[in-house]
C-alpha cells in the first residue's frame, strides 16, 4: 500500500471514530445545484415533466477538519455517503423519484471541512401545462 493510502484510512478512522452522522453539523449552510443531464419525458397527458441528472450538495461540517501537516499533507478525501451526515433533500411536488448511484457514491471531504457529494438522480414532478399558446407557450412546473 501507498504511503497516501495509509495517512488517509488513519485519518478516515480519527475523524469517524466519535462522528454521529444522525446530527447535523453544527450552524450548518447547505447549498444545492441540480445539474440536469437528461430531459427524458415532457407530458401533457400526464401533466408531468422527468428529468435525470445529479442532485450536487455543499457544506462544511466543522467536525471533519484537520491538519494536512499532521497527515501527510492529504488535503481530500472520500468517505462512503454511508458514513456520513448528509442533508436531507427533496424536491417539491416530486411525483417519482429514485437516487441511483452506478456505483458507490462517496463524499469528498477537504480539510477545511468543506464537503460535496453528487447523486444521480431521476425526477418525475407534476406540470400542469397550459398549451392554448402552442407552439409560443411557457410552461412553469412545480
Amino acid at each position: 500500500l501507498s504511503e497516501t493510502v495509509l495517512f488517509e484510512d488513519i485519518l478516515k478512522k480519527q475523524l469517524l471514530k466519535d462522528y454521529n452522522k444522525g446530527t447535523a453539523p453544527p450552524w450548518v449552510v447547505v447549498q444545492h445545484q441540480l445539474s440536469v443531464w437528461q430531459i427524458q419525458e415532457v407530458s401533457t397527458e400526464h401533466q408531468r415533466m422527468s428529468f435525470q441528472g445529479w442532485w450536487r450538495h455543499y457544506w462544511v461540517d466543522s467536525r471533519l477538519r484537520w491538519s494536512p501537516a499532521e497527515h501527510g499533507n492529504l488535503t481530500k478525501i472520500s468517505v462512503p455517503i454511508s458514513d456520513l451526515w448528509l442533508p436531507d433533500v427533496h424536491v417539491y411536488m416530486q411525483t417519482y423519484g429514485t437516487d441511483q448511484p452506478l456505483s458507490p457514491v462517496n463524499v469528498e471531504v477537504y480539510s477545511s471541512g468543506q464537503a460535496f457529494v453528487s447523486i444521480p438522480r431521476t425526477v418525475t414532478f407534476g406540470c400542469n401545462m397550459h398549451l392554448d399558446q402552442f407552439p409560443f407557450d411557457t410552461q412553469t412546473c412545480w
